[in-house]
């Protein structure tokens, strides 16, 4: 998704933040329909923005259509905040004052309008590559950060696309930081809970064979991961290099468990 804001609705040509003339603060979203469809969109849009409020032209709701077939979908959205089944509870019952007119050429704003949360924080601004400041305006990753500075977004999303952004870990940890307020400590990336015994199956056989063959049965019926721990005797020095009968060695070796006795009855 990109995003923009501009001046729109209007006749007058060339207008700007000073002079405005007939036009209204306007901004213009470009969206994948396969991600994110224009229903889902005006659904946000009435459910974040003040459609209830009089206000100036300059900074009027409205809705300014490409296609008849937004029209149609505006309109319908727009009915439906009327009966309640949309829209915001504290404007329920209010007067609907957002417009929904066709759409005329948006002139782009100031630069220093765009991305206007991104632009504030600028130690993550300079980690971005660009060619010239001015891409800001059109910059899809600009745009994905502008909307975590400000706020809004949740940390399931962020982790998700996360790792597909080109920005070095500082500045990823800080985003972790303002979407959790600050309590990263509650950010599980990873399923700690979800662990595996790595040993090959022949290899756990072999060594409950060996702890029955030195009549160790409560390790036989013990998990291979949790082994109880063997007593040292007073009168012989430890090492961690013992073979694998427990007597203390100095050599290291690799040495295969004996072969099982036969245990008379």
């Amino acid at each position: 998704m990109r995003s923009r804001v501009g001046y729109s609705g209007g006749r007058q040509d060339s207008p700007s933040y000073h002079d405005l003339k007939d036009h209204t603060e306007t901004l213009q979203l470009q969206y994948d329909p396969a991600v994110i469809s224009y229903r889902e969109l005006l659904e946000i849009f009435w459910a974040s923005h003040d459609y209830a409020t009089p206000i100036k032209a300059q900074y009027k709701s409205a809705i300014y259509y490409h296609t008849e077939e937004q029209r149609r979908l505006a309109e319908a959205t727009r009915n439906l905040v009327r009966q309640g089944r949309l829209g915001q509870a504290e404007h329920r019952g209010k007067p609907i004052l957002t417009a929904i007119e066709p759409a005329t050429p948006l002139y782009v704003a100031e630069l220093y309008h765009q991305k206007y949360t991104l632009q504030c924080n600028a130690d993550v601004v300079k980690h971005l590559k660009y060619a010239g400041y001015d891409d800001i305006v059109d910059d899809t990753l600009a745009c994905r950060l502008n909307g975590y500075l400000a706020g809004h977004g949740d940390l399931s999303t962020l982790l998700e696309e996360i790792d597909s952004f080109d920005l070095p870990f500082a500045v990823k940890f800080h985003l972790l930081r303002v979407v959790t307020s600050g309590n990263t400590a509650g950010v599980v990336p990873i399923n700690e809970t979800a662990k595996t015994n790595p040993l090959p199956l022949d290899y756990i056989v072999q060594q409950r064979q060996h702890a029955a063959f030195e009549g160790k049965d409560d390790y036989v019926s013990s998990s291979i991961s949790s082994p109880p721990e063997e007593s040292k005797d007073d009168d012989e020095s430890y090492d961690d290099n013992a073979n694998v009968n427990g007597k203390a060695s100095r050599d290291t070796a690799d040495v295969a468990p004996p072969p099982p006795k036969r245990v008379k009855k």
